[in-house]
């Protein structure tokens, strides 16, 4: 079986081989429109091709399903018809292709007639739509709008109703280029060295010079552009910013993230003069893509313009325009001194771009809606607007900036950018990082004129962080007022005014005069400074404490309304005027009077306050009253005074009042009644013992039992013990209880009669 499979793949080969060799011959100096569930699209016309070098194995495009596969070698060609084969395969699979023009002649194996000065036009899967591309493209005139549906736009992808121009990456050239731009009037020059570009991606129904994302506002971009001169406004909302961070040497006005502001932005310009208002919202922005409601030249995906080159275009007339509608598109990629116009993925829009293009004439703007723009990506010695990264080159440029006037020039050298990035209705000047230049910005600034006002809301501010040898202004975080900031500043002038006040701070700045200037070398600045309000000091007073031996405390002396008080008061009010104001005395005309602060116990403490109305008169009380006092025996105006202490500052009370609660008034008493009874308890029981000591006891419980009746005994016999006198012979005798014949008689119930 594998021998099989080899042999049929050999066969596969060699008639693939056959088919592409004719196809090619019957291609040559042809022209073929390609259209839903075609083949082959070979088309050669009259353009201007100048040194193409494209060899490669396969290009490979697919625009809503539809594959183009070609083989070329063109190599060196300048303005002359050189013969040359293509060999196209394309699979069919294009759709939505009606009435369009189409030319491809990229990486073609065979040599065929490739005319110089010539019209070729590609549109596969295009729908009536007029477009004209020239990626790649050196020393010739290109326009590009990919992807813009009904729009006016010189390459103008994803712009709707615009007219862009766009020319990013170009050197020595002049490109516009407005993509995603809406209702605006953008150029954008990205990347773009010696050159005049304006740029306004991404910006809405504004009118803006290289303004992407920028709506309603006017704006001019110019990122990364050395020596020349740009506007941008990145960020800006229905607002007038110049913003040029990162500048040396030009002037740059920047107010990204403004509302409502004017700001010009030039963020990393040196030498250079760009404007920008990236993401500026109902402002005018060149430059701007992804712009709705502009014209825009090089508007790739616009809606609602005229595009050239656009492919995926909807509306409009395309040569060239793969899975382009209602548009007209020509697409020359790799292209060499010829005109190509090519707008990728445009509906109803004209569109121009030449990126990659050296030496000619390109505008783009790619992502623009309804606005216009013109764009040169990655062009070398054209004249492109919106050059971002552009030296010695004028661009502008407004990303994202919405209602606002902003010029932004981000990364340019020596020249002068104004940039307004996300700004929205207000006047704002910015440029950061810019040396050698002038530079205005305001971000994020909303309902305010600023100047350089990042986070600032319905001020004027101006900035210029990180700006050298420029003038910048900047008030970043600045509400409701007027400032001028120019942080990491040298050799530049910065203003700032901030929250309808005059501050001055100025840290890390020589030689200068700035207001929330901080790292600002050689720089001028308006300052006010408003200084705090004269505090008048209080008069120099002392504390003095001392013991009154001679008057006794009582709680009336706690309260200032009583007489007690008062007339004690009074007492030492007059014995300090004794002390220290009497016809003699040093302190006279110093002494001021002495407030009562309190009366404690002890005998009385007095806690008095003096003062005088100098600080020598103060230092020197004690020493008045201590000679006072042993002058008078410590009795001054009836006054017994002892423990006198002086002090600058209160004297914390050294005695405390240390009074009894009344749970332990009850817990003393109750202890005290039971000790009483303690007491009287023990007395009675020692009167009860010594009383049982003195006297006899009956044993009631003896063993002998408890009762003992007395029929025993005679009736008339005696009970008490009694000796006759006639027995005294027999007194020795023993009784029955152990006393018999002594006593009378004898005591039956009782074991013993003695007790």
């Amino acid at each position: 079986m594998y021998p099989s499979a080899k042999n049929m793949c050999f066969v596969l080969l060699i008639c693939m081989s056959c088919v592409l060799k004719a196809s090619a011959q019957s291609t040559t100096d042809s022209t073929a429109t390609s259209s839903p569930s075609s083949n082959v699209t070979t088309n050669t016309t009259e353009s201007t091709v100048t040194n193409i070098t494209s060899t490669a194995a396969s290009t490979t495009t697919n625009s809503q399903n539809s594959t183009v596969f070609t083989e070329a070698s063109s190599t060196n060609t300048s303005e002359s018809t050189t013969p040359t084969k293509i060999t196209v395969f394309t699979t069919p699979s294009t759709q939505n292709t009606t009435a369009t023009t189409s030319t491809t002649f990229p990486n073609t194996t065979e040599t065929i007639p490739l005319n110089t000065i010539s019209t070729a036009t590609n549109s596969p899967n295009v729908t009536g739509s007029t477009a004209t591309i020239s990626p790649n493209v050196t020393g010739s005139t290109a326009t590009n709008s990919p992807n813009v549906t009904g729009s006016t736009a010189t390459n103008s992808p994803n712009v709707t109703g615009s007219t862009a121009t766009s020319s990013p990456s170009v050197t020595g050239s002049t490109a516009t280029s407005s993509a995603n731009i809406t209702g605006s009037t953008a150029t954008n020059s990205p990347n773009v060295t010696g050159s005049t570009a304006t740029s306004s991606p991404n910006v809405t129904g504004s009118t803006a010079t290289n303004s992407p994302n920028v709506t309603g506002s006017t704006a001019t971009n110019s990122p990364n552009v050395t020596g020349s001169t740009a506007t941008n406004s990145p960020n800006v909302t229905g607002s007038t910013a110049t913003n040029s961070p990162n500048v040396t040497g030009s002037t740059a006005t920047s107010s990204p993230n403004v509302t409502e502001s004017t700001a010009t932005s030039s963020p990393n310009v040196t030498g250079s003069t760009a404007t920008s208002s990236p993401n500026v919202t109902e402002s005018t922005a060149t430059s701007s893509p992804n712009v709705t409601g502009s014209t825009a030249t090089n508007s790739p995906n616009v809606t609602g313009s005229t595009v050239t080159n656009s492919p995926n275009v909807t509306g409009s007339t395309a040569t060239n325009s793969p899975n382009v509608t209602g548009s007209t598109a020509t697409n020359s990629p790799n292209v060499t001194g010829s005109t190509a116009t090519n707008s990728p993925n445009i509906t109803g829009s004209t569109a121009t771009i030449s990126p990659n293009v050296t030496g000619s004439t390109a505008t783009i703007s790619p992502n623009v809606t309804e606005s216009t723009a013109t764009n040169s990506p990655n062009v070398t010695g054209a004249t492109a607007t919106s050059s971002p990264t552009v030296t010695g080159s004028t661009a502008t440029n407004s990303p994202n900036v919405t209602g606002s006037t902003a010029t932004n020039s981000p990364n340019v050298t020596g020249a002068t950018a104004t940039s307004s990035p996300t700004v929205t209705g207000s006047t704002a000047t910015n440029s950061p990082n810019v040396t050698g230049s002038t530079a205005t910005n305001s971000p994020n600034v909303t309902g305010s004129t600023a100047t350089n006002s990042p986070n600032v809301s319905g001020s004027t501010a101006t900035s210029s962080p990180t700006v050298t040898g420029s003038t910048a202004t900047n008030s970043p975080n600045v509400t409701g007022s007027t400032a001028t900031s120019s942080p990491n500043v040298t050799g530049s002038t910065a203003q700032t005014n901030t929250v309808v006040s005059t501050a001055t701070t100025a840290p890390s700045t020589s030689i200068s005069t700035a207001t929330s200037q901080p790292n600002t070398n050689a720089s001028t600045a308006n300052t006010t400074t408003i200084a705090p309000p004269l505090s008048t000091a209080a008069p120099p007073s002392v504390y003095v404490q001392m013991r009154i031996t001679n008057k006794d405390y009582t709680t009336s002396l706690n309260d200032a309304t009583s007489s007690d008080y008062k007339n004690l008061a009074a007492l030492v009010i007059e014995m300090f005027n004794v002390v220290y104001n009497c016809s003699g005395c040093s302190t006279r005309n110093t002494y001021l009077g002495t407030e009562i602060l309190q009366f404690r116990s002890g005998s009385v403490i007095a806690d008095t306050k003096v003062q005088f109305s100098n600080q020598d008169s103060a230092n020197s009380a004690q020493t008045i009253l201590n000679d006072k006092l042993a002058t008078a025996g410590n009795t001054i105006n009836g006054l017994t005074v002892t423990d006198v202490r002086v002090s600058s500052s209160p004297i914390q009370s050294t005695t405390t009042d240390t009074g009894v609660p009344g749970w332990g008034i009850a817990l003393l008493v109750l202890a005290s009644v039971i000790l009483l009874l303690a007491i009287i308890f023990i007395i009675v029981m020692i009167i009860t013992m010594c009383r049982r000591k003195s006297s006899g006891y009956m044993d009631v419980f003896s063993s002998r039992g408890s009762y003992h009746s007395m029929n025993d005994y005679n009736t008339y016999q005696t009970h008490g013990r009694y000796e006759a006198p006639n027995k005294l012979g027999q007194s020795n005798e023993a009784s029955g209880n152990g006393t018999k014949g002594r006593f009378s008689y004898t005591n039956q119930g009782l074991q013993t009669n003695e007790f």
